[in-house]
């Protein structure tokens, strides 16, 4: 939202970063708290920013930070993971099985591409939905993220 007149952004400037700090804090203050309130609003949310087409494709593959020279490093090539770290916190704070297996699913989307589609079979590319291009720190440091997210979740 710009501070100049309350405009919002358009759908095309959206980062998972967002939804996963602003799901960091939630599924934080709900655990704090127990206010049902907030549960049900992490709830909300997750569901949302798992379905969100503005970073993913119709088949809920992460498309975030793939543009441009991939050999150069861009802030929205690791926003991905701050996501992924987000929902992976989520999933070991809720106790709401629905939403445990809605997180369970969304990181093995992302695992499975990682593994499948964008990976040489000793490293990781940043374009998860493939094809493998190269490995470089940024990549391998988003990619980090879903193994873990993938180990704790299954």
């Amino acid at each position: 939202m710009s501070p100049m007149d309350c405009t919002t952004s358009p759908d095309s400037w959206m980062f998972t970063y967002n939804s996963g700090k602003y799901l960091e804090g939630l599924s934080t203050l709900a655990r704090l708290t127990n206010d049902p309130k907030w549960h049900d609003q992490v709830i909300e949310i997750a569901n949302a920013a798992v379905k969100a087409g503005a970073w993913q494709g119709s088949d809920g593959i992460i498309i975030e930070g793939q543009g441009g020279d991939l050999g150069k490093n861009d802030d929205n090539r690791g926003f991905k993971a701050i996501f992924i770290r987000a929902l992976h916190k989520l999933f070991h704070e809720t106790n709401n099985r629905d939403l445990r297996i809605l997180i369970h699913s969304y990181v093995d989307v992302q695992y499975n591409a990682l593994l499948d589609l964008a990976s040489n079979g000793t490293s990781y590319g940043v374009v998860w939905h493939g094809p493998y291009n190269r490995p470089t720190p940024w990549g391998q440091n988003a990619a980090l993220d879903v193994l873990v997210a993938a180990i704790g979740a299954n």
